[in-house]
């Protein structure tokens, strides 16, 4: 009996012990339940709130897209400072703190307006088209060649005349400013029947004529300066190019050699070198003291309209109405690359100031974007609706301006190959547009018998661009407008 009665006891204690370890272990699973339900709702509400903040950034995105198109279409109508704020609209108010998705539609329309709302200079006087212009080396001043037998030096701070320069009896083709930008010379002839073959140097801060360089029989078709401005470069209809001492005016060399017109010549860098392109469909290397050939650039299959070295002189540029441009060896004169895909005559070939890039304009309405090291394209830039004459880029190389017979230039963004800037104003063919060498104004010059300086403002960054157009806007949208195109649809 002793013994079950210890049975019954120690059972007894089990049973209790277990129920007390039960009535213990309850709370801490009801704590874990709890817990674990807390979790999952915590989670489910985070999913909640990143779905719906996912729905609002993509409701903000496309309302951006519909206030960046508004946008682009105000500034097509010419309605400047309403495409500046509603592409200010569609863009985050700060880049580090995005209080809307970042669209760059409308970061694309804010550079075209801002860019738009800077005035252009207009310079007249010239009777006839305007052939080619050029900027000072250090920007203060800009001289014009012109169908009218003048050529003219203008002060860009003002937009006013300074001095006519009068002397040839032909039309002045071509122009350039010596590196000191104290001298300017001219070439001049009638491509049809020429009786002024001359180059003439002149003082560009009195207008005065300092010499007649005479030798040439026919059309004087570029002229040049070397880096240090001791030498003038002509190039000549005669089928030759001469160098020329700039103090003594006495011709130092002549480059024969061409059986056709030289079109084009230019020094490399540190002017020891020429190149010259000619319609023989051929280029030519020489050696700027003696007047020696180096190389002949034969593989052109028609004209060769312009030829260029690179910064550094290792490497030359040629355009060529056979649709192609090529790039050489300057030290062995082979071909290295052909550059092709263009459709009609490729007018203007030039390198990046880093060498890395090459751009061409064609008469196929396009300039194109190409790299030295693989000779493969890069970019097509598209836009233009007629001839595209001229390309050239800014001093850093970051930009790019195009000159059309269609009566624009064109500003696009190396990196990406966006058009960034339409410039429109002229009333006939664009013949040439260049940067300045800040890079914030532009040169153009068009057969309407005027050039024009274009205040060019461009940003480097976004924000910048922001901040500019912010701090520059005349007004805000009115209660109306923003009703009108849902700006305050959150």
């Amino acid at each position: 009996m002793t013994s079950l009665k210890g049975r019954f006891r120690w059972t007894t204690t089990l049973q209790a012990t277990s129920v007390l370890l039960v009535g213990l272990a309850s709370p801490s699973v009801l704590f874990a339940e709890t817990e674990l339900d807390k979790s999952v709702c915590k989670a489910e509400t985070q999913a909640a709130h990143a779905e719906a903040d996912n729905a609002r950034q993509a409701m903000l995105t496309m309302q951006s897209l519909l206030i960046a198109q508004v946008a682009k279409q105000k500034l097509e109508q010419g309605q400047l400072d309403t495409a500046v704020l509603l592409a200010l609209e569609a863009l985050p108010k700060s880049m580090k703190d995005l209080d809307r998705p970042y669209v760059s539609e409308a970061e694309l329309v804010l550079q075209k307006a801002v860019a738009a709302q800077n005035k252009d200079k207009v310079l007249t006087g010239h009777d006839k088209e305007i052939w080619y212009a050029a900027f000072s080396p250090d920007g203060q001043y800009v001289a014009t060649a012109s169908l009218d037998n003048t050529a003219r030096i203008w002060e860009v701070g003002t937009g006013n005349a300074l001095h006519i320069l009068k002397g040839h009896t032909d039309r002045v083709n071509h122009l350039a400013f010596s590196p000191d930008g104290q001298t300017i010379v001219t070439g001049a002839g009638n491509w049809e029947n020429s009786q002024d073959n001359d180059a003439r140097v002149w003082d560009s801060r009195t207008g005065k004529l300092l010499a007649v360089l005479k030798g040439h029989k026919n059309v004087i078709s570029s002229v040049e300066f070397n880096a240090n401005g001791q030498k003038i470069l002509t190039a000549s209809l005669d089928n030759t190019a001469r160098i020329w001492d700039t103090n003594t005016h006495e011709e130092l060399a002549i480059l024969k050699g061409h059986t056709d017109a030289v079109r084009y010549a230019s020094f490399d860098a540190v002017g020891q070198k020429v190149v010259t392109a000619s319609w023989d469909n051929s280029a030519r290397i020489w050696d700027s003291r003696t007047g020696e050939t180096l190389a002949i650039l034969d593989g052109h299959d028609h004209w060769v309209n312009h030829a260029s070295f690179s910064p550094t002189a290792e490497k030359i540029v040629t355009s060529s109405e056979d649709n192609t441009a090529r790039i050489w060896d300057t030290r062995t004169g082979k071909e290295l690359f052909t550059l092709a895909g263009h459709k009609h005559v490729v007018y203007h070939a030039e390198f990046s100031p880093n060498g890395q890039y090459v751009v061409t304009s064609s008469f196929d309405e396009t300039a194109r974007i190409w790299d030295v090291k693989t000779g493969k394209q890069v970019t097509l830039l598209t836009g233009h609706k007629k001839r595209v004459r001229y390309a050239s880029f800014s001093a850093d190389g970051q930009r790019i301006v195009t000159a059309s017979y269609d009566g624009t230039a064109r500003i696009w963004d190396v990196k990406t190959g966006q058009e960034l800037v339409v410039l429109q104003g002229h009333q006939g063919d664009l013949r040439f547009a260049n940067f300045n060498p800040s890079g914030q104004q532009v040169l153009t010059a068009a057969t309407d018998g005027t050039a024009r300086i274009w205040n060019i403002k461009l940003f480097h960054d976004t924000q910048s661009l922001i901040d500019y157009a912010r701090s520059t806007a005349t007004r805000e949208l009115t209660a109306e407008e923003r009703r009108q195109y849902f700006v305050d649809v959150k």
